[in-house]
């Protein structure tokens, strides 16, 4: 499975040596000063100097053909940010370590030595950050691009890219472009996890747009659950729960439209000739579905509170005791009513439509 080809090349980089040998990691710098490690204050110039000259001499280990030194200078590189409690310190070092763990990612630098950087990135508390994962996003390894993706989440808590729209823009553009080659499903999860931690408005409505164009895979392909997908879209949900005043109308009416679409994709699958037969297959078009319908409960009337008295009913659970063709095709029917009362157009999705989907939420 791809899990399985992930975990087996993260394991082969523990035998792969550098193809580089550039430097040779003889005398490694001794760790930093309790004081600098525990300043709260503005630091000078003397002090971040010793942050680039230990920086820097640890890099040189993390870029050598010795697998031993390598595993030595990543727990060297993270320990400080680790162990220090100054939030300046961090900054500081994180701005530092950004800039020079860039040259680590180089195609011509070895697997285990790309993939170490990568794997640090998760732990910058610095917006510079994001230059590591646009470049590990487009690594020729799917171990390295598995962890750029993994890398989002972390980034947007550590290096407080909460409010900051020039780098949510940055990583979505480059993790969009990176997800219209990306073959390995782990990878695809991993991307799709990180993008749906973004919190800009812009942000959310264009990963709505990339989840909308995805729908069409798993109409072609039943067997290929769409548990990265469903995973985003349920994260883009309760974003929006936690902060709705936040989120502007067109961000609410591109929900409506994706979440409507989720729902009429697992409903083609489960009464079409390739409805999967596997249990855990139909379970999982079967949780689509109603979180598809959860959130259109939530959202049309948020939307227009005058619609809240014509919602449907309660729903069963398809495929159990209710028939998918007896619950499916109704539900997405009735939903559609009620959408096409608030001028939003949807149609169903094609196992062959466009990557950039169909679904066009008005404003």
């Amino acid at each position: 499975s791809d899990r399985r080809f992930i975990g087996c090349a993260l394991a082969a980089t523990l035998w792969l040596g550098a193809t580089v040998a550039s430097a040779q990691c003889e005398n490694p710098p001794t760790d930093l000063p309790a004081n600098l490690l525990s300043h709260q204050g503005a630091l000078d110039a003397g002090q971040k100097n010793q942050i680039a000259t230990y920086v820097s001499g640890w890099l040189e280990c993390l870029m050598v053909d010795d697998a031993a030194k390598i595993s030595t200078a990543r727990q060297k590189i993270l320990q400080p940010l680790q162990i220090s409690n100054s939030p300046t310190f961090k900054v500081e070092y994180s701005a530092a370590l950004a800039g020079d763990l860039l040259p680590a990612l180089d195609a011509k630098m070895s697997l285990l030595t790309r993939l170490n950087a990568m794997i640090m990135a998760r732990e910058i508390a610095s917006p510079t950050v994001v230059d590591l994962i646009a470049k590990g996003s487009t690594d020729a390894n799917a171990a390295v691009r598995y962890w750029a993706g993994s890398s989002v989440c972390p980034a947007m808590a550590k290096a407080g890219l909460d409010q900051r729209q020039p780098e949510q823009d940055r990583l979505l553009k480059a993790l969009t472009a990176a997800l219209q080659k990306e073959k390995h499903h782990a990878v695809v999860q991993a991307m799709l996890d990180g993008l749906s931690c973004l919190t800009h408005p812009n942000a959310l409505r264009e990963l709505l747009t990339l989840l909308d164009g995805r729908i069409s895979s798993f109409i072609a392909e039943p067997g290929q659950t769409p548990d990265a997908e469903a995973a985003a879209l349920r994260r883009i949900f309760t974003t929006v729960l936690r902060n709705p005043e936040k989120v502007d109308n067109a961000t609410k009416r591109k929900l409506a439209a994706v979440a409507w679409r989720f729902m009429a994709g697992s409903v083609q699958v489960m009464v079409g000739n390739k409805a999967p037969k596997n249990q855990g297959e139909q379970d999982a078009y079967a949780n689509v579905f109603l979180m598809a319908d959860g959130i259109l409960m939530w959202v049309v009337p948020n939307i227009d509170p005058s619609l809240k008295a014509q919602l449907p009913g309660a729903l069963g659970i398809p495929g159990t005791k209710v028939p998918w063709a007896a619950i499916g095709q109704p539900r997405v029917d009735a939903w559609k009513v009620l959408l096409d009362r608030l001028g939003i157009p949807v149609q169903a999705p094609k196992a062959k439509e466009a990557e950039k989907g169909e679904a066009q939420a008005s404003s």
